[in-house]
């Protein structure tokens, strides 16, 4: 069994390492597409490349959260064409695969018309995290002791990612065939060990850019992503106090508890499979996130003064073709006052006539003439 994972990244500077690394000893081949890192990450992947690992890499800088049509086309486009997939995985950055024992043999006798499921385990910062390790599914070992919803990523069999009426919904958690859920087997290959937050700057860059990036896309999507509106405007009332508070974010990032309950943790570390990082600098987390807001804040500024540069040059030409069309209007109105004008009228006007009449000798109507 071939199995693809494909992935859309942006910012992910920390992790990218570790997971491509860790992914890599699990599938055949990744194929990540980069929505236009500022904070290094592409680079980081260009390198694991050139060390040999199965990588592929898709630069798409477009600016917007469109995730669900990015991830939709690699499932099209990449994983069954081009690498001749017969599962294709959709994975975050952030979401460390564990495959069961019977993997094999659940992909073996799945039903290739149904995908199946990875539910998250869900991981948090805590006390007892080592501050200087740089590779954070090592460093946070603490999760959820129970997960307050039971949330999956599908994976999709080729007879599926072939189909072109098939998508992927938003956050890969769901697949369907002509806008209806397809239902997942009831078997699970394993789960997903999910580290969403890793340091209070690595949250502050990943609300800020992710609520600016969903700002950059149709004003209606905003809802899909209320989470991360809902951090950004907390960010701007009190940005210290939501970095004094970060290990409760955290928690509570998933899904709300109910007020006054603090959620379990247990001790469970994944066994990362992917060895020692080469490529990931150790630096202060503030500067990277800050770099990483500000480099993303220009490219939009930048994209917003392109675009006023070229309504404004669309307006001028519109005000240009403008004068030409009154001109002209005008130029029809003269000459259809002048003597020119009218000598011809009453000149082809006889003649017409003339035309009609001659026909009707010959037998034949203007009508049955013009059919």
């Amino acid at each position: 069994m071939r199995i693809i994972s494909i992935t859309n990244v942006k910012n992910e500077i920390d992790i990218i390492e570790a997971f491509v690394r860790h992914t890599s000893t699990l599938v055949n081949r990744l194929v990540i597409l980069d929505n236009g890192s500022t904070d290094g990450t592409l680079d980081v992947l260009r390198a694991l490349r050139a060390e040999g690992l199965p990588l592929e890499i898709v630069e798409d800088p477009t600016p917007g959260y469109y995730q669900h049509a990015r991830m939709t086309r690699l499932l099209h486009e990449h994983a069954p064409h081009y690498h001749d997939a017969d599962w294709t995985l959709p994975l975050d950055a952030d979401e460390f695969l564990v495959l069961s024992p019977e993997a094999e043999r659940i992909l073996a006798e799945a039903d290739p018309e149904r995908p199946l499921c990875l539910p998250w385990h869900s991981y948090v910062p805590s006390a007892s995290d080592e501050p200087g390790q740089a590779n954070p599914v090592v460093r946070i070992r603490h999760r959820l002791a129970e997960e307050p919803r039971r949330t999956i990523k599908v994976v999709v069999p080729a007879a599926l990612a072939l189909r072109p009426e098939v998508a992927l919904g938003t956050g890969s958690h769901d697949l369907t065939i002509n806008n209806k859920p397809i239902e997942p087997a009831n078997v699970e290959l394993g789960h997903l060990a999910h580290f969403p937050l890793r340091s209070a700057d690595q949250y502050l860059a990943k609300m800020v850019v992710g609520t600016l990036q969903v700002y950059a896309m149709d004003w209606a999507l905003v809802p899909i992503c209320y989470h991360w509106k809902a951090a950004f405007d907390r960010l701007k009332r009190d940005p210290e106090t939501t970095a004094h508070e970060f290990r409760d974010i955290a928690m509570r990032y998933v899904a709300e508890f109910p007020e006054g309950v603090t959620p379990k943790l247990v001790d469970d570390p994944i066994c990362y499979q992917g060895g020692e990082l080469l490529h990931t600098a150790i630096e202060h987390e503030h500067s990277r996130a800050l770099r990483s807001i500000l480099v993303y804040a220009e490219q939009l500024a930048r994209n917003h003064g392109t675009l006023r540069t070229r309504v404004e040059e669309l307006q001028r030409n519109l005000e240009y073709h403008k004068e030409i069309l009154d001109q002209t209007r005008q130029e029809i109105v003269d000459l259809k006052s002048s003597w020119t004008w009218r000598s011809g009228r009453l000149l082809v006007s006889p003649i017409r006539k003339l035309k009609d009449s001659l026909d009707q000798v010959r037998g034949r109507s203007p009508k049955s003439d013009a059919a």
